[in-house]
């Protein structure tokens, strides 16, 4: 998962669909709660087809990174 402290993707998740958030914080919730309980998702449901990396977000996230270096780079001779 992505840090939530980070700018880029603070604002990617920010402009997200609710579904992609809500989604989001349900995955973070369900593996807090199997790593307490010392379970994989395996356990309760082996037949799940897992998709541990999504990548909803990450093109968002190289837009934004993008669009600052170019806005740094555009501002770089009031420096």
């Amino acid at each position: 998962m992505l840090n939530n402290s980070m700018p880029a993707t603070a604002e990617a998740l920010a402009l997200a669909d609710p579904e992609i958030t809500i989604g989001r914080q349900r995955r973070l919730k369900r593996a807090s709660d199997l790593s307490f309980k010392t379970k994989t998702l395996q356990d309760y449901a082996p037949n799940m087809k897992l998709d541990p990396f999504k990548k909803e977000i990450y093109h968002d996230i190289q837009k934004i990174k993008a669009r600052d270096a170019e806005i740094a780079q555009l501002n770089y001779h009031k420096l």
